[in-house]
């Protein structure tokens, strides 16, 4: 009688493991998992750079007002200051000039003065007389491009009688060069011309006096202003 109550007891404590043991698998098979939680899940907000925040009463909202316009000033001033960046001013194009446009150039030579004494001269004629006095060899290719010049004389015509006329004429070519001519009524004055070009080369120039009516007339203090590159 002993031997099967204690057989049934057995079984019985059998029967109550299996149970046990069977619930546990339940659950494990039919409950949802819990995700692990990664360190690399975790997002970071705040940069490394920043100080921590200061506190919000809001906790959905971590960062105070404060706090955000100080970040923004701090990535503005870091766009600002970037080398790279092409809203930083100080790589802007400086004003009144234009990148990429062809018809402007920094290293264009600054313009030059050169003054060319021819002399002086009389003309009591009424008719183009050469001044001899007066020849001059001139290469403009000696003082660069020649952007234009001008020729300059003081005129003396004591009896105020007439119109003295003055020009210059390239002897080597032989023809009057174009723009030079000047005149004055004056007693006394200095008259210059419309400014003209010069012909490539080495050539000799001279100038050529009138008086009107004939009456003496004085050339002095001839000379050519150029102004090249």
């Amino acid at each position: 009688m002993s031997d099967s109550n204690g057989l049934h007891i057995a079984i019985l404590t059998l029967l109550i493991f299996i149970a046990l043991n069977l619930l546990i698998l339940d659950i494990k098979v039919f409950s949802p998992p819990v995700p692990a939680v990664r360190l690399s899940d975790i997002a970071v907000t705040a940069s490394p750079n920043l100080p921590n925040p200061p506190y919000s009463p809001n906790p959905s909202y971590p960062f105070s007002q404060e706090a955000i316009e100080r970040i923004v000033e701090e990535k503005l001033a870091q766009l600002t200051n970037n080398p790279n960046n092409p809203n930083n001013p100080t790589n802007s194009p400086p004003q009144g000039s234009s990148q990429g446009d062809p018809l402007q150039t920094s290293s264009q030579s600054p313009v030059r003065e050169y003054i060319i004494p021819l002399g002086n001269g009389t003309t009591s004629k009424s008719d183009w007389e050469d001044l001899l006095g007066t020849d001059t060899m001139i290469n403009p290719a000696n003082y660069g491009t020649v952007q234009e010049a001008q020729l300059s004389v003081a005129i003396k015509n004591p009896t105020k009688n007439g119109v003295v006329e003055v020009r210059l004429y390239n002897v080597t070519d032989k023809y009057v060069v174009y723009g030079s001519a000047l005149s004055s009524s004056e007693a006394d004055s200095t008259v210059t011309s419309g400014t003209f070009a010069f012909p490539t080369g080495t050539k000799l120039y001279r100038l050529q006096a009138k008086s009107g009516l004939s009456y003496t007339a004085t050339i002095e203090n001839a000379k050519l202003k150029i102004l090249a590159r």
